[in-house]
């Protein structure tokens, strides 16, 4: 077991030895994985320090996910080791005909990185380093908005290619935190900087509009054919699917999305804030017990795009803030109002 010059010795957990035997692979690759994975690591920390030193955590669960640095783009990526079986979607919306459309929010794959001496023939996919959706805080309603639409708006995508994710709940929601966190965090403690030493600092949402937002996590999904549109199973995060009261019997996989797409803006969103009371009905419609009553994708999309339509801008807040800080996220809207009344006057004159 490593010693450092601190006399503190430690040993990488047995489910994150598969990183350290493909380090040097992944490194001649141009993918360099955090020091704790270096087949010679010796821990950092001294005695008692070991929460402030960045290679002191532990992968979770399987350890199928990790970072590193990409040398060529000089940039962090995230690493996730896929059985085969998850290749053929992946590629398909990473396909040249389907990437570059706007509507396509399933992630990019940056590389395949195959592994010959796997005995389950895995591989491993490259993907931008992203983070949660919810995190940092949204700011104003139009932003819970565009957030909703891009993944309404994959979600559709998905559908209209005979995709369905199966698992469309808060942990596989990802975005671009790129601007919104310039200098990153660290994969395993997402509230500090990389170093676990540097000020973690995350910007304003509204100074780094528009916010890219995307799918990950495909395989729990499967391509729906005409002929057999029912799948079976009861997979994803949310537990509270209806379609689970019933296990045995088959469901419909794109009614079962809408499912879970709207359940996380229930409970992720509209328990978190206050002034999105426009979003309600909507997803009300899409969490609806009777899978045959929820909208498709395809018509939720339609309805939020009406209720982008007819909402003005505002602010929003936690349900814990104070009533001065309400009161003032209020007369901020109400000055906005005023001034866009204002300057569309002005223009009208002109």
């Amino acid at each position: 077991m490593p010693t450092n010059k601190y006399g503190v010795s430690d040993e990488i957990c047995p489910h994150e030895v598969i990183w350290r035997g493909y380090y040097n692979f992944l490194l001649e690759r141009g993918y360099q994985l955090r020091p704790r994975y270096h087949p010679d690591w010796i821990p950092s920390w001294k005695p008692g320090k070991e929460v402030k030193a960045e290679d002191w955590f532990c992968l979770p669960g399987r350890a199928v996910v990790n970072d590193a640095f990409a040398l060529k783009t000089n940039s962090k990526v995230v690493l996730k080791l896929i059985y085969p079986e998850e290749l053929p979607i992946l590629r398909i919306l990473n396909s040249p005909a389907l990437r570059s459309l706007p509507n396509n929010r399933a992630v990019p794959i940056l590389d395949e990185i195959h592994l010959e001496d796997d005995p389950d023939q895995r591989l491993i996919i490259v993907m931008p380093f992203l983070c949660w959706f919810f995190s940092p805080g949204f700011e104003t309603l139009h932003q819970v908005l565009d957030a909703f639409r891009q993944f309404l708006s994959g979600l559709a995508f998905m559908h209209e290619h005979h995709i369905a994710h199966r698992d469309a709940c808060s942990f596989n929601l990802l975005m671009d935190s790129t601007r919104l966190i310039p200098k990153g965090y660290h994969l395993m403690v997402p509230w500090s900087a990389p170093d676990m030493k540097s000020d973690y600092k995350s910007r304003s949402r509204s100074s780094v509009h528009p916010i890219d937002y995307y799918f990950i996590d495909f395989e729990l999904s499967v391509l729906v054919h005409d002929d057999n549109p029912l799948a079976s199973g009861q997979v994803g995060q949310d537990r509270s699917v209806p379609e689970w009261a019933t296990p045995d019997e088959p469901y419909d996989p794109f009614k079962l999305d809408v499912y879970q797409l709207g359940n996380v803006f229930r409970k992720t969103i509209l328990t978190r804030y206050l002034g999105l009371d426009v979003l309600i009905p909507l997803v009300e419609s899409m969490t609806r017990t009777i899978p045959s009553e929820r909208p498709s994708a395809t018509e939720a999309l339609a309805t939020l795009e009406s209720i982008i339509l007819e909402s003005r801008p505002r602010r929003i807040c936690r349900p814990s803030a104070g009533s001065s800080k309400r009161a003032l996220l209020r007369i901020c809207d109400l000055f906005d109002e005023y001034r866009d009344k204002f300057l569309s006057g002005l223009h009208d004159k002109v």
